[in-house]
């Protein structure tokens, strides 16, 4: 595995304004070192993976995921409208296996568990060249295992006629999903019971507009998640372009940042050829507020660790490096949720397939990794 350069980051906090078009104020704070790879490379475990066929509609890009309660993993693809099911990740080189295919659609998103095993996914018909969504064509649809049967139930939620480019979904409560404008710089919430949705916040700060990093990624805010501490509510979120991971306090029912509240970023100033492009994420936080937070670096290949709390955070890179296909351009991440996996982060990959991976751009098919993070 070839070395990763050190690359320095600043804790900033920044003053939000609800449905703001200027960038928000930026204020540095403190520098804390991102660190060299520790731990043993048998911690990460491949899977399954899909080989690269050539031509991308033959090929997968594992964009996101969601693990179920009673341990499988459901995968969207980036470049056809399916989404996928590994029965038991545990398993030896289990099967991937096709739960749905949305019609009307060439490509999926985002996915997030809004009720007991259901989950809401966003399809729609997307130009992977040039990052963006084709106007009109974004719909939100639930997969349903509720029921207890083999097969879910697969309903439309909602059109999405006037979102630009849904990419990330969370879920508030009280039946509103979250979800990420990654080219708007918005974050929009839709009822999964009415099928309304509107913006709650926009901001030039969650674009990929004046952006001072060398990330070529033309997606601004992208993986987001709800995180309840004590009797506040947060959303954090990435934001890809600008190398950033955030959060910022909203009203735990309509999902708006709160009047006054400050939005608390870890920028990272970049020191790699390709950059830093934060995506999916997935994240723990303990009774006192301190962060447990793996982040998905796309453009670096990498996933990177993000512990402590505010004027206390630490990095380290847990897997991956800018030129290796151990972990192929990742796009999103989660924890096991039965007690045998609790400790272990799955993640899932593009592959090498958006932008290729180190001198000879490598492609290799998307990838579902288990990383086992108690060996870090």
């Amino acid at each position: 595995m070839l070395p990763i350069s050190s690359i320095a980051t600043s804790l900033l906090t920044l003053t939000a304004s609800v449905i703001s078009a200027n960038p928000l104020p930026i204020e540095p704070t403190e520098l804390v070192e991102r660190q060299e790879p520790k731990g043993d490379i048998d911690a990460v475990r491949q899977v399954i993976g899909t080989p690269y066929e050539g031509p991308t509609n033959k090929s997968k890009w594992l964009g996101s995921l969601a693990v179920r309660p009673c341990g499988s993993i459901l995968l969207t693809d980036t470049l056809a409208p399916t989404v996928y099911i590994v029965e038991d990740p545990k398993a030896e080189s289990p099967p991937l296996e096709v739960v749905t295919t949305i019609p009307g659609a060439n490509a999926l998103t985002g996915i997030t568990e809004t009720e007991p095993d259901v989950y809401q996914v966003v399809a729609g018909g997307f130009s992977i060249k040039n990052e963006s969504a084709v106007p009109g064509t974004l719909k939100l649809w639930s997969i349903d295992y509720s029921t207890g049967a083999s097969k879910p139930v697969v309903r439309k939620t909602a059109d999405l006629d006037r979102v630009t480019m849904l990419n990330g979904l969370t879920y508030l409560g009280h039946d509103i999903v979250l979800g990420s404008d990654s080219i708007d710089g918005a974050i929009v919430t839709i009822n999964t019971k009415t099928g309304g949705y509107h913006q709650v916040w926009k901001s030039a700060s969650l674009t990929a507009k004046d952006k001072a990093s060398k990330n070529s990624s033309t997606l601004g805010v992208n993986g987001i998640k709800v995180a309840r501490e004590g009797p506040k509510t947060y959303l954090y979120f990435t934001v890809t372009a600008k190398s950033i991971l955030a959060k910022i306090e909203i009203n735990p029912t309509t999902g708006e940042p709160m009047p006054g509240a400050t939005i608390m970023t870890i920028e990272t100033t970049l020191g790699e050829k390709k950059g830093v492009g934060y995506d999916g994420f997935a994240m723990r936080i303990d009774a006192t507020a301190d962060l447990d937070f793996y982040a998905a670096d796309s453009r670096g290949n990498a996933i990177e660790h993000i512990s402590g709390r505010a004027g206390g955070v630490s990095q380290e890179i847990v897997a991956g490096n800018i030129n290796s296909t151990e972990v192929a351009e990742p796009s999103d991440a989660a924890f096991g949720r039965t007690e045998c996996d609790k400790d272990i982060l799955y993640v899932c990959t593009a592959g090498g397939i958006f932008k290729g991976i180190g001198p000879e751009n490598k492609k290799v098919g998307g990838q579902l990794l288990a990383i086992d993070t108690a060996k870090h």
